[in-house]
């Protein structure tokens, strides 16, 4: 999860370009270069965060695997 919020935030500050001020926090203009880096960036880590909740929700629990008895 926190590599989709990661990547959301990478591709959110690309898509407006720099410039934005809240609070404390500013965010300097990006040249187009860097906004296509960043949106690169954010695409790979909204994949890789993604790909990961995919696999661990395949993986099997220890609950879910049958035990063998005893009779």
């Amino acid at each position: 999860m926190t590599l989709q919020i990661v990547g959301a935030l990478c591709v959110a500050i690309a898509i407006v370009g720099g410039g934005l001020k809240i609070n404390e926090v500013e965010v300097p203009r990006l040249s187009p270069r860097r906004m296509t880096a960043l949106v690169f960036a954010g695409l790979l880590f909204l994949g890789a965060g993604l790909l990961a909740d995919r696999t661990t929700d395949r993986a099997p629990s220890a609950a879910s695997q049958p035990t063998a008895s005893t009779r």
